[in-house]
């Protein structure tokens, strides 16, 4: 990397500039970086109440729908295609029963 003059750049040159040490620091301590983000992730969840569990099912899920190794399916009750998953045990992320956001909240209503 060449030696610059930090005081003789421009607004967009030193955010640049900031943005290219950033990755490099990221593309050299990967592991590391990757432990402080799930560090301060869990944290999060733990200040606002979010269950673990849950969101670990959750980001399975979404993940292998993203990546087309599971497909959307249609609401069980009324046939609606726009669906989301329903995890009846969150230890097994991707046996969902797919619902409507309206059926899924009947389901909720009732099953409490």
């Amino acid at each position: 990397m060449r030696i610059i003059k930090y005081n003789l750049l421009t607004v967009e040159e030193k955010r640049e500039y900031h943005r290219l040490k950033h990755k490099e620091y990221r593309d050299r301590n990967r592991e590391r970086y990757r432990q402080l983000v799930r560090k301060s992730q869990i944290k999060y969840y733990l200040k606002k109440g979010i269950d673990l569990k849950k969101e670990r099912a959750k980001r399975i899920l979404n993940n292998n729908i993203m990546y087309k190794k599971i497909t959307r399916k249609n609401c069980i009750f009324c046939e609606n295609e726009n669906a989301e998953g329903h995890h009846k045990n969150y230890n097994e992320p991707l046996n969902v029963i797919w619902m409507c956001k309206h059926c899924h909240e009947k389901f909720h209503q009732i099953t409490k």
